[in-house]
């Protein structure tokens, strides 16, 4: 963004984020229990978690994702793209309410995490989750310290990426992972929305990436063995969003389409997916893991 906005008042744009609170999940029905057998076959086959399935006959159920390449990223991004290592410490920047803690923690992680909104903090905190309110370089972590470090859709509200991404390269361990989410301001939904596109969201979003830059931006903080893609993960919603966005002017977080658009939805998300086949880099978000 430029101008940027001044540090003393970008909290207001956060003022009502939607970290504050928690998205209450349905009961679970008879499909959700079948689907959430697949994903943890899955998760057992791709990433080694669920110890008792990784022997079973059962985890070969996880190959059906493969059929439904729009479930299939959004399993992927529940972990991160973190393979399993029991015990691990693993440090989330940016944790907002903690959900995503929560559910690494289940699967054998050693949680800890830190964000700069207090409401957020709060609210993780009180699900008994180690969470330190502030900044990364505010905290006294030592040298080589986390197996793993993760950073979701965070780097893009940061006025200084290479300070802070060279932080989590000291802080973290030899073999250490970095793994990095953050929109793609070269995907096929910033082409097609343009100016309308969700993710530019200003004025939270400071600075957005394509596969070039992100890579630049690592390289500058230390990182050299790394791998980034693009992903078609919540890309759906975000279409729905961006459509909203160029015909009403705005878009009301959490707003359901009807039938017509949750088809458009579903196109477009399809869309991208057979896009992704012949230009690899057009996903709606990068992923970048990079190891220490």
């Amino acid at each position: 963004m430029n101008p940027a906005p001044r540090k003393d008042e970008i909290w207001k744009a956060y003022a009502s984020y939607y970290t504050h609170g928690d998205n209450q999940a349905p009961p679970a029905g008879v499909a959700k229990r079948i689907f959430h057998c697949v994903r943890d076959c899955y998760l057992a086959l791709k990433y080694d978690y669920f110890n008792e399935l990784r022997q079973s006959p059962l985890r070969f159920l996880g190959t059906l994702l493969y059929l439904f390449p729009g479930r299939r990223a959004d399993v992927d991004f529940s972990v991160m793209y973190l393979r399993s290592r029991p015990g691990g410490r693993l440090l989330e920047i940016g944790c907002g309410s903690g959900t995503m803690l929560s559910y690494l923690g289940s699967l054998g992680w050693r949680t800890e995490g830190i964000d700069v909104d207090p409401s957020a903090v709060a609210n993780a905190r009180s699900k008994g989750l180690n969470v330190a309110q502030g900044d990364l370089l505010e905290q006294p972590y030592g040298d080589n310290t986390f197996d793993a470090v993760m950073i979701s859709h965070v780097i893009e509200h940061v006025p200084n990426p290479v300070e802070l991404l060279t932080e989590c390269y000291r802080i973290l361990k030899p073999g250490g992972v970095l793994s990095l989410v953050t929109p793609n301001v070269e995907s096929m939904g910033s082409h097609l929305f343009g100016r309308h596109w969700l993710h530019l969201d200003p004025p939270r979003h400071l600075i957005l990436y394509n596969v070039r830059t992100i890579r630049a931006l690592a390289r500058k903080a230390g990182f050299t063995n790394m791998e980034i893609r693009t992903t078609i993960r919540d890309a759906h919603a975000l279409f729905w969003a961006s459509y909203s966005i160029s015909r009403r002017g705005t878009y009301a977080m959490g707003s359901q389409p009807g039938r017509s658009g949750r088809l458009f939805m579903l196109l477009m998300r399809l869309v991208e997916w057979g896009l992704l086949k012949v230009f690899p880099h057009k996903g709606e978000e990068l992923s970048l893991m990079g190891v220490k």
